[in-house]
C-alpha cells in the first residue's frame, strides 16, 4: 500500500508543459479512509525552467495500470519507486559524464593540432602598371576554425560542470538509499557497483575478500542476479497495490 510521504517518479508521455517531458517526481500527499484513490503532489520543471508543482489524484485501478506499465486515459505509462530511479539515473549520469569527458579530450587534441599546424598561402603583391609585383607566401593558423572549436570546448566544459554537480547530488541520494538496505551483504554489493564504479567481476572479487570463509564463492553472475532480484522485488511490491 502507498503511504503518505512516499516518493515515486511517474512517466508523463504527453505533458507538453514539462521541460524533459518524461519523469516527474511524485510525493504521496493524502490517502482517504476509503482508500479508493491516492492524492499526489507532482513536482516538475517547466519548459521555461521554472520549478513548480500541482496536485493530482489517481484511482487504485489507475495506479495498478501504472505499475504494470500499461497506458491509461491520463497519459501516464508507468510508475517506478523513486529509490530505484535514483540508481538508474545515477548510473546513466556516470556514463554520460564519461562520454562527455571523451568528447572534451578529443576537442582539446584537435585544437592542439590546429594551433601547432602552419597553413601557407600565396598572396599577390599587386601590379605596377601591367607588370606583376609577384607574390608572397603568408603562413599562419586557421583562426576561424580554432575559434569555433574553442567555443564548442567551453560549452562542453560548462556542461560537464553542471553534470558533475548533478552527479554529486545523485550520488548522495544513492548512498542514502543503499545505506537503507537491511542486508549488509547487499549493501556492500550495491556500494561496490554504484559508488565505487566496479564491474560485476570486480564486485565478486571484493565480496570474496570480505567473506573468505563463504562456502559458495561470489561470481560475476550471482552478484548481478542478487542485485537484479532485489530491484525486481521493488517492482513486485508496487504491483501488489
Amino acid at each position: 500500500m502507498f503511504k503518505v510521504g512516499e516518493k515515486y517518479k511517474i512517466y508523463r508521455s504527453g505533458a507538453i508543459e514539462l521541460k524533459d517531458k518524461k519523469w516527474v517526481k511524485a510525493v504521496v500527499e493524502h490517502i482517504p479512509e476509503h482508500e479508493r484513490f491516492v492524492r499526489f503532489r507532482l513536482h516538475f520543471t517547466t519548459c521555461f525552467g521554472e520549478h513548480t508543482s500541482y496536485i493530482e489524484s489517481f484511482t487504485m485501478n489507475e495506479l495498478v495500470k501504472m505499475a504494470a506499465g500499461q497506458s491509461c486515459k491520463r497519459g501516464i505509462r508507468e510508475a517506478m519507486p523513486l529509490e530505484k530511479m535514483i540508481l538508474v539515473e545515477y548510473a546513466d549520469m556516470k556514463e554520460e559524464i564519461k562520454d562527455l569527458r571523451k568528447r572534451i579530450q578529443k576537442l582539446e587534441s584537435e585544437i592542439g593540432r590546429l594551433e601547432s599546424s602552419i597553413v601557407t598561402d600565396s598572396v599577390s603583391c599587386g601590379k605596377k602598371g601591367k607588370k606583376s609585383l609577384g607574390t608572397v607566401k603568408v603562413s599562419g593558423v586557421p583562426d576561424g576554425l580554432i575559434s569555433r572549436k574553442r567555443k564548442a570546448l567551453n560549452a562542453r566544459r560548462k556542461l560537464l560542470e553542471e553534470r558533475e554537480a548533478k552527479l554529486l547530488e545523485l550520488m548522495n541520494e544513492a548512498e542514502e538509499y543503499i545505506n537503507s538496505i537491511e542486508k549488509s551483504e547487499l549493501r556492500m554489493m550495491f556500494e561496490f557497483y554504484y559508488i565505487d564504479d566496479l564491474t560485476w567481476y570486480q564486485v565478486a572479487i571484493q565480496m570474496n575478500r570480505a567473506f573468505p570463509k563463504r562456502k559458495i564463492k561470489y561470481t560475476e553472475d550471482n552478484c548481478r542476479m542478487r542485485h537484479n532480484r532485489f530491484l525486481d522485488e521493488i517492482e513486485k511490491d508496487l504491483k501488489k497495490i
